[in-house]
């Protein structure tokens, strides 16, 4: 249960220093934190840790829906450690946003942090994400970018996209959709990552909660639409990088029961936003790409597993 995070090798290309200009936050830790348990124990370990560095944390709540008796029992010791952790008891089936959704039940900080459990946070990300909000008189949610780490091909272009994203807000859409005049900074943008959502708590109730329907695969998205139409502001902070490292492979069940919770988020997603809106010809696309990107992804699995050795007796 002993494991060591180089923070400094993982913060050393953020350094940035941005106070929050208030006295309340200053006088005391205002931001819940809620962490979703994944299988890979040794990162989660290092996602936790790097969330207890932050400044401003009142509390971390560790909502846990893995199978895993030997998790539970270094979480317990990791608790005894940190008294500001504690540990939710989820259903692993009911999808990311209804754990989100739990461990905000649990939360009593008047700012949330959602952070999935394969996320490491930069050095003064909440710092940050704190200053880029805090002074909004309307809803807001703040994000930062992903930082995709030994990742094959796809995921090297998958960082690419990010990377062109996050210019084309800083360079492209500045001159309608200007900075942020804040103390942290940051970019407009329509939607963030599931990875890290920032908001105020009492945005959380207003709007509320995620919608746990999505499930894992479009809830992030959703919750920037609803900011958008109250009114509000959806913004990626500045030098608020992401570090995702790969998660441990899911046995093929667990695989294809995330595609199946996937194409449902997708279909409600669609159903809620795009259909009262689309011809139906264009929801024929939309519903038919939903079931071969399903197909395709649990047939790319299936032979996935086909082609691995043997374990050796």
């Amino acid at each position: 249960m002993t494991y060591i995070l180089d923070l400094q090798r993982l913060w050393e290309t953020n350094t940035s220093t941005n106070s929050v200009q208030t006295s309340e936050a200053r006088k005391k830790n205002v931001v819940s934190v809620i962490v979703v348990c994944i299988a890979n124990e040794k990162l989660l370990l290092q996602v936790l840790q790097s969330v207890l560095a932050q400044q401003y944390i009142r509390e971390v709540i560790i909502v846990n829906g893995e199978e895993a008796p030997s998790l539970e029992v270094n979480l317990a010791a990791f608790t005894r450690l940190y008294p500001k952790c504690h540990v939710v008891t989820a259903d692993k089936k009911a999808g990311l946003a209804a754990a989100f959704n739990l461990g905000a039940s649990h939360a009593s900080g008047q700012f949330l942090l959602f952070v999935n459990g394969n996320c490491i946070l930069p050095k003064h990300a909440v710092n940050t994400l704190l200053a880029t909000g805090i002074r909004k008189p309307t809803p807001w949610v703040v994000g930062g970018a992903q930082q995709i780490q030994d990742k094959p091909a796809w995921g090297r272009l998958t960082k690419l996209f990010n990377a062109l994203d996050v210019l084309k807000y800083e360079k492209n859409d500045n001159a309608f959709l200007p900075e942020v005049s804040l103390p942290g900074g940051g970019f407009h943008t329509s939607s963030l990552g599931p990875e890290c959502l920032f908001l105020s708590a009492q945005s959380f109730l207003e709007l509320k909660g995620l919608d746990r329907k999505c499930f894992h695969s479009t809830f992030h998205v959703d919750l920037c639409l609803r900011v958008h139409f109250a009114g509000g502001g959806v913004y990626r902070a500045k030098e608020v990088d992401l570090t995702t490292p790969p998660q441990l492979e899911h046995s093929l069940r667990d695989h294809i029961m995330m595609e199946w919770q996937a194409l449902c988020g997708r279909y409600h997603f669609y159903k809620k936003h795009v259909s009262a809106n689309t011809s139906i010809f264009l929801k024929g696309l939309h519903y038919g790409s939903l079931v071969l990107r399903f197909m395709s992804h649990c047939a790319k699995r299936f032979f996935t597993n086909l082609k691995r050795p043997s374990p050796s007796i």
